[in-house]
């Protein structure tokens, strides 16, 4: 687990990870030069704990982060987690479960259920299961076919690689998980393991064209390792990244769809509060006060 100023986040994380259905682990967290409290919180809980092996570095950035994380574990499975996210319970046992159960398999992940800065569950967000889909999704970068922070990778298989790519700033995850599929399968389980915090100081959000770039340079070498080029016309999906509005309204629209109203009027109400210009969230609005009308909007048959 890297961190980086997460300290109203991490203590939850890091028990989450300690409230695991299983017990035989190593926790290893590593701090990259945290300018507030995240440092005194950890420093407690590896006091209380001696699964946990905390490393402190000046701030190096999140790829030289992630490979010193790698460099101190000493275990057959290697798990992601990031500072502001939670594990449910079961999530190491489904995992390696799976990987000892499917010897083929060098990678799985997880649906995720999306939360709030303030930790209300904003709805699930599904992944694509087979391989092939997502090397696919990987590759044409439309949506997140693996969730960074819910996978589980197998340890002989990551440092065979090379660990991640410290050229790549953004989109290291995605570069990796294409150097992995060419040794074995990647997976992800249909049950949502872990739940994370989308946050508008995200990294995700604040290197979008970095992520851009990254996405077209672990493509073009994925075809290079190939001996292949790129295929003519071969394009590249950046979808916009939703912020926290839009995320509730999406939330709501689900409620809407399963007819839990209140739930739906809850969700559309936090998303209107957020962005109150935005005519989508009052007509989500409209219709959870009037269930009768539920249904698509005229003008794009969608919402969001």
């Amino acid at each position: 687990m890297p961190v980086f100023n997460v300290a109203p986040y991490v203590a939850e994380t890091i028990q989450s990870v300690l409230n695991q259905s299983v017990d035989d682990f190593e926790f290893v967290i590593v701090n990259d030069g945290s300018t507030d409290a995240t440092e005194k919180v950890v420093a407690r809980y590896e006091q209380l704990d001696d699964r946990i092996k905390y490393v402190c570095q000046p701030r190096r950035g999140i790829t030289p982060t992630l490979n010193e994380g790698l460099r101190h574990c000493r275990g057959e499975f290697v798990a992601r987690i990031d500072g502001d996210d939670t594990a449910m319970p079961q999530r190491f046992e489904r995992q390696v479960t799976y990987l000892r159960d499917h010897p083929a398999c060098v990678l799985v992940g997880s649906a995720v259920i999306d939360m709030d800065t303030g930790g209300q569950d904003l709805g699930v967000r599904a992944t694509p299961l087979r391989h092939d889909e997502i090397v696919a999704q990987i590759l044409h970068g439309g949506g997140c076919a693996m969730q960074h922070p819910a996978v589980m990778m197998r340890r002989a298989d990551v440092e065979a690689c090379g660990g991640y790519c410290e050229e790549f700033d953004a989109a290291q995850d995605r570069d990796l998980w294409l150097r992995l599929a060419e040794r074995g399968r990647l997976a992800n389980l249909p049950e949502p393991l872990m739940r994370l915090r989308r946050r508008e100081d995200s990294i995700t959000r604040s290197k979008r064209s970095s992520a851009l770039h990254g996405k077209r340079l672990a493509a073009r070498r994925y075809f290079e390792r190939r001996g292949e080029r790129l295929p003519r016309g071969f394009k590249i999906a950046h979808p916009r990244v939703p912020s926290t509005s839009d995320i509730a309204r999406r939330s709501a629209w689900e409620a809407i769809k399963d007819g839990r109203r209140l739930l739906a009027l809850r969700f559309a109400a936090k998303a209107t509060v957020l962005s109150p210009f935005k005519r989508d969230n009052w007509w989500v609005i409209m219709l959870c006060l009037r269930p009768k009308r539920w249904g698509r909007t005229p003008q794009t048959g969608r919402i969001g």
